[in-house]
Protein backbone atom coordinates (compact mmCIF):
# COMPACT_ATOMS: atom_id res chain seq x y z
CA UNK A 1 0.00 0.00 0.00
CA UNK A 2 1.55 3.23 -0.93
CA UNK A 3 1.23 6.87 -0.16
CA UNK A 4 -1.20 7.71 -2.56
CA UNK A 5 -3.54 4.92 -1.50
CA UNK A 6 -3.18 6.09 2.28
CA UNK A 7 -3.98 9.74 1.56
CA UNK A 8 -6.94 8.80 -0.92
CA UNK A 9 -8.38 6.79 1.78
CA UNK A 10 -8.02 9.80 4.68
CA UNK A 11 -9.50 11.95 2.15
CA UNK A 12 -12.57 9.55 1.37
CA UNK A 13 -12.64 9.12 5.77
CA UNK A 14 -12.61 12.86 6.05
CA UNK A 15 -15.23 13.33 3.66
CA UNK A 16 -17.30 10.73 5.45
CA UNK A 17 -16.95 12.37 8.74
CA UNK A 18 -17.87 15.92 7.46
CA UNK A 19 -20.88 14.33 5.69
CA UNK A 20 -21.71 12.31 9.19
CA UNK A 21 -21.76 15.65 11.19
CA UNK A 22 -23.68 17.56 8.61
CA UNK A 23 -26.52 14.99 8.89
CA UNK A 24 -26.05 14.57 12.76
CA UNK A 25 -26.40 18.29 12.82
CA UNK A 26 -29.98 18.44 10.84
CA UNK A 27 -30.75 15.47 13.04
CA UNK A 28 -30.49 17.51 16.08
CA UNK A 29 -32.31 20.44 14.39
CA UNK A 30 -35.06 18.83 13.12
CA UNK A 31 -35.44 17.16 16.55
CA UNK A 32 -35.37 20.64 18.04
CA UNK A 33 -37.94 21.61 15.31
CA UNK A 34 -40.09 18.37 16.68
CA UNK A 35 -39.50 19.07 19.97
CA UNK A 36 -41.06 22.67 19.62
CA UNK A 37 -43.34 21.84 17.48
CA UNK A 38 -44.58 19.02 20.30
CA UNK A 39 -44.78 21.61 23.24
CA UNK A 40 -46.24 24.12 21.27
CA UNK A 41 -48.95 21.70 20.65
CA UNK A 42 -49.34 20.85 24.16
CA UNK A 43 -49.52 24.36 24.61
CA UNK A 44 -52.00 25.00 22.55
CA UNK A 45 -54.21 22.58 23.63
CA UNK A 46 -54.01 23.80 27.41
CA UNK A 47 -54.50 27.19 25.87
CA UNK A 48 -57.60 26.12 24.05
CA UNK A 49 -58.62 24.17 26.99
CA UNK A 50 -58.82 27.15 29.01
CA UNK A 51 -60.32 29.42 26.47
CA UNK A 52 -62.97 27.18 26.56
CA UNK A 53 -63.57 26.73 30.12
CA UNK A 54 -63.63 30.66 30.34
CA UNK A 55 -66.23 30.89 27.28
CA UNK A 56 -68.50 28.37 29.27
CA UNK A 57 -68.00 30.71 32.34
CA UNK A 58 -68.47 33.91 30.45
CA UNK A 59 -72.25 31.97 29.40
CA UNK A 60 -73.05 32.08 33.26
CA UNK A 61 -72.04 35.43 33.47
CA UNK A 62 -74.09 36.59 30.70
CA UNK A 63 -77.52 34.74 31.74
CA UNK A 64 -77.29 36.95 34.73
CA UNK A 65 -76.92 40.17 33.09
CA UNK A 66 -79.70 42.62 33.28
CA UNK A 67 -80.89 44.21 30.31
CA UNK A 68 -83.30 46.05 32.11
CA UNK A 69 -85.85 45.15 29.35
CA UNK A 70 -83.83 47.13 26.32
CA UNK A 71 -84.75 45.27 23.50
CA UNK A 72 -81.30 46.08 22.06
CA UNK A 73 -79.52 44.65 25.05
CA UNK A 74 -81.71 41.72 25.63
CA UNK A 75 -80.90 41.16 21.38
CA UNK A 76 -77.15 41.48 22.28
CA UNK A 77 -77.16 39.44 25.29
CA UNK A 78 -79.20 36.40 23.51
CA UNK A 79 -76.31 36.89 20.58
CA UNK A 80 -73.82 36.07 23.59
CA UNK A 81 -75.05 33.64 24.86
CA UNK A 82 -75.75 31.99 21.62
CA UNK A 83 -71.61 31.80 21.35
CA UNK A 84 -70.72 31.19 24.75
CA UNK A 85 -73.12 27.97 24.76
CA UNK A 86 -72.06 27.09 21.13
CA UNK A 87 -75.32 27.56 19.43
CA UNK A 88 -74.12 30.54 17.24
CA UNK A 89 -73.33 29.73 13.47
CA UNK A 90 -70.75 32.15 13.38
CA UNK A 91 -68.42 33.08 16.37
CA UNK A 92 -68.51 36.51 15.79
CA UNK A 93 -69.57 39.84 17.89
CA UNK A 94 -71.56 41.68 17.02
CA UNK A 95 -70.98 46.03 16.64
CA UNK A 96 -71.45 47.36 20.33
CA UNK A 97 -72.30 50.83 17.96
CA UNK A 98 -76.25 50.05 18.38
CA UNK A 99 -75.91 49.63 22.25
CA UNK A 100 -74.08 52.56 22.55
CA UNK A 101 -76.81 54.83 20.82
CA UNK A 102 -79.02 53.70 23.78
CA UNK A 103 -77.26 54.98 25.90
CA UNK A 104 -76.57 58.06 24.25
CA UNK A 105 -80.11 58.53 24.05
CA UNK A 106 -81.04 58.04 27.22
CA UNK A 107 -78.00 60.68 28.37
CA UNK A 108 -79.61 62.85 26.37
CA UNK A 109 -82.70 62.41 27.49
CA UNK A 110 -81.51 62.91 31.02
CA UNK A 111 -79.68 66.11 30.05
CA UNK A 112 -82.78 67.79 28.13
CA UNK A 113 -85.42 66.91 30.90
CA UNK A 114 -82.54 68.16 33.79
CA UNK A 115 -82.43 71.73 31.54
CA UNK A 116 -85.85 71.81 30.71
CA UNK A 117 -86.45 71.19 34.75
CA UNK A 118 -83.68 74.11 35.29
CA UNK A 119 -85.19 76.31 32.83
CA UNK A 120 -88.84 76.29 34.59
CA UNK A 121 -86.95 76.91 38.12
CA UNK A 122 -85.49 79.74 36.87
CA UNK A 123 -85.62 83.30 38.78
CA UNK A 124 -84.37 86.93 39.07
CA UNK A 125 -80.85 86.88 40.18
CA UNK A 126 -81.05 87.76 43.45
CA UNK A 127 -79.37 90.80 45.29
CA UNK A 128 -78.27 89.32 48.38
CA UNK A 129 -76.95 85.47 48.30
CA UNK A 130 -77.07 83.03 51.29
CA UNK A 131 -76.61 79.14 51.95
CA UNK A 132 -79.03 76.96 49.84
CA UNK A 133 -79.17 78.62 46.99
CA UNK A 134 -78.64 76.85 43.51
CA UNK A 135 -77.35 78.51 40.39
CA UNK A 136 -76.93 77.23 36.68
CA UNK A 137 -73.90 77.78 34.68
CA UNK A 138 -74.92 77.93 31.44
CA UNK A 139 -70.79 78.89 30.37
CA UNK A 140 -69.68 75.45 31.68
CA UNK A 141 -72.96 73.69 31.92
CA UNK A 142 -72.94 73.11 35.68
CA UNK A 143 -75.27 73.84 38.93
CA UNK A 144 -73.92 75.44 41.83
CA UNK A 145 -75.77 75.16 45.06
CA UNK A 146 -73.65 77.21 47.79
CA UNK A 147 -73.02 75.09 50.98
CA UNK A 148 -72.34 78.12 53.13
CA UNK A 149 -72.74 81.25 53.94
CA UNK A 150 -70.28 84.61 52.58
CA UNK A 151 -67.57 85.04 53.84
CA UNK A 152 -65.48 88.24 53.15
CA UNK A 153 -62.15 87.82 51.65
CA UNK A 154 -58.86 88.06 54.02
CA UNK A 155 -57.12 90.57 51.29
CA UNK A 156 -58.34 94.08 51.53
CA UNK A 157 -57.63 94.58 47.78
CA UNK A 158 -60.33 92.05 46.90
CA UNK A 159 -63.76 94.50 46.61
CA UNK A 160 -67.46 93.94 45.98
CA UNK A 161 -68.29 91.04 44.39
CA UNK A 162 -64.74 89.78 44.21
CA UNK A 163 -64.57 89.98 48.29
CA UNK A 164 -67.86 87.44 48.61
CA UNK A 165 -66.65 83.80 49.23
CA UNK A 166 -68.59 80.96 49.11
CA UNK A 167 -67.92 76.95 49.31
CA UNK A 168 -70.17 75.70 46.60
CA UNK A 169 -71.25 71.83 45.70
CA UNK A 170 -70.94 71.76 41.75
CA UNK A 171 -72.91 69.27 39.61
CA UNK A 172 -71.90 68.53 36.00
CA UNK A 173 -75.38 68.46 34.05
CA UNK A 174 -74.06 65.91 31.23
CA UNK A 175 -72.36 62.98 33.61
CA UNK A 176 -73.89 64.09 37.55
CA UNK A 177 -70.25 64.25 38.71
CA UNK A 178 -70.40 66.62 41.74
CA UNK A 179 -67.43 68.36 43.16
CA UNK A 180 -66.65 70.90 46.21
CA UNK A 181 -64.60 73.69 46.19
CA UNK A 182 -64.53 77.55 47.23
CA UNK A 183 -65.24 80.69 44.92
CA UNK A 184 -66.13 84.18 44.52
CA UNK A 185 -69.04 85.64 43.53
CA UNK A 186 -67.65 87.86 41.48
CA UNK A 187 -65.81 84.67 39.28
CA UNK A 188 -69.27 82.94 39.33
CA UNK A 189 -70.78 86.19 37.64
CA UNK A 190 -68.00 86.33 35.26
CA UNK A 191 -70.28 83.15 33.74
CA UNK A 192 -73.49 83.47 32.38
CA UNK A 193 -75.64 82.26 35.47
CA UNK A 194 -79.44 82.07 36.35
CA UNK A 195 -80.68 81.71 39.84
CA UNK A 196 -82.73 78.71 40.06
CA UNK A 197 -85.30 78.75 42.74
CA UNK A 198 -85.68 75.18 44.48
Amino acid sequence: MGLKKIAAKRVEYENKEKALTALLGAAQQLQEALTKIQKLGEEAEKAFKNAYAQKSKMATIIEKLDTLGVKEFEHYKNHLLAIAQDRAFQERILPAAPLKKVVEDARALSKSMMNEWLEKQAAAMPKEWKKGMSFKDYTLNRVYELISDVEMAKNDSLKGDDAQWFKVKFTDIETGKEQTSEISKGTLLKNKLKYIKM
